[in-house]
């Protein structure tokens, strides 16, 4: 009887929603309004849960690799949560028809990438009139629907266990005759996939290849599998005539809005000038006339490097996309506001807005996502709520990854109760602190046009350093500014230069870290201010206050002896002038405009001296200014700023040789995870330490040739190295983050440094423990991959580490393992190995491959 009133119950929560055929066909929006929502559906809401099990061992929901339930009906009922939070397009990764389970992975196919119809609603998700009734409730609330979808391959029903041989594609070939429900897709062509077949091989539907072992190889990005999914024969008319047919279908039954394409780059060009086109006619006809393509281009983008947007633009402007997911942009973004790296990098990305792209608001902007760590995970609250703000106050369309509402640190974590990882819990509260602060900045770009539709410019940025950021937005006669501090250090932002009138006046309408009042606009447009750390503020301009401009007025300091782009390798000595009016007063050097390390100058009368430091400096770019502050912390004089290089040679000054055939664990019983892939990475040969000044580089040499296996950022996979650093005039910790280990041989550790192919940072040991890394710090080790002489090469700046007085009688300690960016989390250990999990002991053993002996730093 309870079960039969469950049923009922929930058969009224779905009648309450009417499909409105006039609501399925909608009008295209102006996208460059609108904000993205974008979410995992089997992991969101639970609408239906009589749909979660279809009896192919691919549900469980205490389970990362199985289904957990969410489906469209949860995303329906979840509508008002989202129009709440102020976002007005809802992205939902594919509910389309999946492989369920993969015996061959461990692994079922929850997130909707492994198709095998293209034309059918997957059984897990619900069924085409639960679809339709999502579009037509999005549509009824304003709202738009973008399907996610996959061109480039269906899912792993076929692999080659054993050597690949081109000229016979039937050697070692086998199907995935376990696979759930079925070894094969259940649509024609795709279901024609035995190349040992003759009828199926003429057809050529797939290319019948192995995985992809170079990406740089255009032959095995275009044909060969990426991730073991069976690689369609997208030059194939036939083929292409099925997918064309198959996603039109979406449109015209459904009502769909937009497509994200996924793995786009994987594709050669010729087929999206074919589709992409087709596509957009065939939605005119509907009347949605600018319906909205756009690419995962998930390309590499190296720092004042243009080869990421030169590449990804070519998919608008050759590949006939409207739009591509801004890759380029969410690197720096990590490495800027996630990783302290300087925020010239940003700079430079932005300026390739307009340098590259056609329409810079259309793009997609975003700061994490469903197949990388969440940002707040990595980098703690205050880089969020930067790196949230900025994506909202750029050109380009904002992406909202679900969950970042409700600070989700687990990659794809449920929102629902029943779901795995939500802890037991419902986080669809709209009272929360996460929600209330994005809410709060979405709502800051609906209501300001200019943050949606304006230009931006650069106002100020830090050359070598985190620090000051700050960029103005126009539109029309509406003016923004917007300011930074990505170091967890107080700075100078100095001579920031506007267009404004002396005494205008910016009210700011979100602040982070700082008092948030009114800045008056000095002398010819500037503006010289303390930011606090990890400052931000949003300003509009709003008035103007000429009295309070000359009650601000600052003085300025002069400087003899310096001439600017001076190339130093050691301390040297500066001098100058100030104002009798600060004959008594504290005059400080403020290099890089970190005010935490400023040096207090030596003045008699009005004449001023100081030596320059540079041991603590990283080589490269630098600038320095002079500055007096008074007790309130306001800036009453202040130098011009001068640009110098550092250029200090860096010297071995330890060697370490490892034991190869070691990386078995502390027990020697562990083995890797069974995944071909997985080739012995983590075996340490040698390391080698170099300083310049108390700047650190390592350089670590490998057993096994470096791995590239799922083209990492970072240049290197399948190894992530903890790196942890003990000073000698500091008591740091012992216990290893996430690592279910205590550092040996009674070291403590001030400075954690984590590795890995796709995300690398630097904590301090403050506020660690088992399972915290503790306080980020920056700037991020640089990274240089060498697989020639299989080396990677890491230079660790004196800022990371707090700027020493010495590294000598410093320890260091390494140990390696394999990170799961998907899950957030260092990969699991258990007594047997799986396809991506280590084996050889209890899973609350040390995760720990091979490690080095602690290292004293002479």
């Amino acid at each position: 009887m309870l079960l039969s009133l469950a049923f009922l119950i929930m058969s009224l929560s779905q009648n309450a929603y009417s499909i409105e055929p006039d609501k399925l066909h909608v009008p295209s929006p102006d996208w460059q309004d609108q904000i993205i929502y974008f979410l995992v559906t089997d992991r969101f809401s639970d609408g239906d849960s009589s749909n979660n099990d279809q009896g192919a061992g691919e549900f469980d929901q205490q389970k990362n690799e199985k289904y957990s339930g969410g489906d469209i009906q949860g995303v329906i009922d979840k509508i008002p949560y989202i129009k709440e939070l102020g976002a007005t397009a809802v992205w939902i990764t594919p509910v389309l028809a999946n492989q369920w389970w993969d015996p061959w992975n461990s692994h079922s196919g929850y997130h909707g990438y492994w198709t095998e119809n293209f034309k059918a609603v997957d059984k897990h998700m619900g069924d085409l009139n639960t679809y339709k009734k999502l579009s037509s409730e999005l549509h009824k609330n304003d709202m738009y629907l973008i399907q996610d979808i996959v061109c480039n391959h269906v899912g792993d029903f076929f692999r080659y266990n054993g050597p690949f041989d081109p000229k016979d594609p039937t050697k070692n070939f086998e199907l995935n005759m376990d696979s759930k429900p079925s070894y094969r897709p259940s649509q024609y062509p795709f279901d024609h996939n035995d190349v040992r077949n003759p009828k199926d091989r003429a057809m050529h539907v797939y290319h019948w290849t192995p995985d992809i072992t170079n990406f740089n190889d255009p032959k095995q990005k275009y044909r060969y599998q990426m991730s073991t999914l069976d690689d369609l024969n997208t030059s194939n008319k036939l083929v292409r005539d099925a997918l064309k047919d198959s996603y039109s279908y979406w449109i015209k039954e459904v009502g769909v809005d937009a497509f994200r394409v996924d793995t786009a780059t994987y594709v050669e060009q010729s087929f999206w000038n074919d589709f992409n086109p087709w596509m957009e006619n065939f939605a005119k006809k509907l009347g949605k006339k600018d319906f909205l393509i756009f690419a995962e281009t998930w390309l590499n983008a190296d720092p004042f490097r243009p080869e990421g947007d030169k590449e990804a633009a070519a998919y608008i402007s050759y590949g006939k996309f409207s739009s591509i997911i801004n890759f380029s942009m969410q690197m720096d973004i990590e490495r800027v506001i996630g990783r302290g790296s300087p925020t010239a990098f940003l700079s430079y990305r932005v300026k390739n807005l307009y340098k590259y792209y056609k329409n810079p608001h259309q793009l997609v902007n975003f700061i994490d996502n469903h197949d990388m760590s969440r940002f707040l995970s990595n980098y703690g609250k205050d880089n969020f709520i930067q790196a949230m703000a900025f994506i909202l106050t750029i050109p380009g369309i904002p992406s909202i990854y679900y969950g970042a509402e409700q600070g989700f640190k687990a990659t794809r974590s449920s929102m629902f109760k029943a779901g795995v990882g939500s802890e037991g819990t419902d986080h669809f509260k709209t009272n929360s602190e996460y929600f209330k602060l994005v809410k709060d900045l979405i709502k800051i770009r609906k209501d300001n046009a200019v943050f949606r539709r304006g230009e931006i410019a650069i106002l100020k940025d830090s050359k070598s350093e985190p620090g000051v950021f700050a960029y103005e937005m126009k539109y029309k006669k509406d003016h923004a500014i917007v300011m930074l501090n990505t170091s967890s250090d107080p700075v100078i932002m100095d001579n920031l230069q506007t267009d404004l009138k002396s005494g205008t006046v910016l009210t700011s309408v979100f602040s982070n870290n700082t008092d948030g009042k009114p800045i008056i606009i000095g002398e010819k447009g500037g503006v010289s201010k303390v930011l606090d750390p990890k400052a931000l503020s949003i300003y509009i301009v709003a008035g103007n206050d000429s009295a309070r401009a000359v009650q601000n007025k600052i003085t300025e300091i002069s400087v003899l002896n310096f001439t600017a782009n001076k190339i130093m390798s050691g301390n040297f000595d500066l001098e100058g002038k100030a104002d009798d009016s600060l004959k008594d007063r504290d005059i400080l050097l403020v290099i890089d405009n970190n005010l935490k390390d400023a040096v207090p100058v030596v003045s008699i009368g009005n004449s001023w001296s100081v030596a320059v430091p540079v041991d603590n400096l990283s080589n490269g770019a630098h600038e320095l200014v002079l500055v007096a502050i008074d007790g309130k912390n306001n800036i009453d004089a202040i130098s011009k700023s001068y640009d110098f290089s550092v250029n200090i040679p860096f010297k071995k000054v330890l060697e370490f040789n490892d034991k190869a055939g070691d990386d078995k664990g502390p027990t020697a019983t562990y083995s890797y995870p069974s995944d071909a892939t997985f080739k012995g990475q983590m075996d340490i040969e040698k390391v080698t330490i170099y300083k310049a000044g108390n700047n650190l580089k390592l350089s670590i040499k490998m057993v096994n040739p470096i791995s590239q296996a799922w083209n990492p950022k970072n240049g290197f996979d399948h190894v992530v190295f903890s790196v942890y650093i003990g000073l000698p005039t500091q008591n740091g910790a012992t216990q290893m983050p996430f690592q279910h280990s205590e550092i040996k041989n009674g070291m403590k550790w001030d400075y954690l440094i984590f590795l890995a192919g796709w995300n690398n940072a630097a904590y301090s040991s403050i506020n660690s423990s088992k399972d915290n890394f503790g306080t980020p710090v920056g700037p991020a080790p640089k990274i240089e991959v060498d697989l020639k002489q299989g080396t990677l090469n890491f230079t660790i700046s004196a800022k990371t580490l707090g700027r020493p007085q010495t590294l000598s009688g410093s320890k260091m300690y390494i140990t390696t393992w394999d990170y799961d960016g998907m899950e957030s989390k260092y990969r699991q250990l258990a007594p047997n190995a799986m396809p991506f999990t280590f084996g050889g002991a209890a899973s609350d053993s040390p995760y720990i491959m091979d490690d080095t002996d602690v290292l004293l730093i002479p």
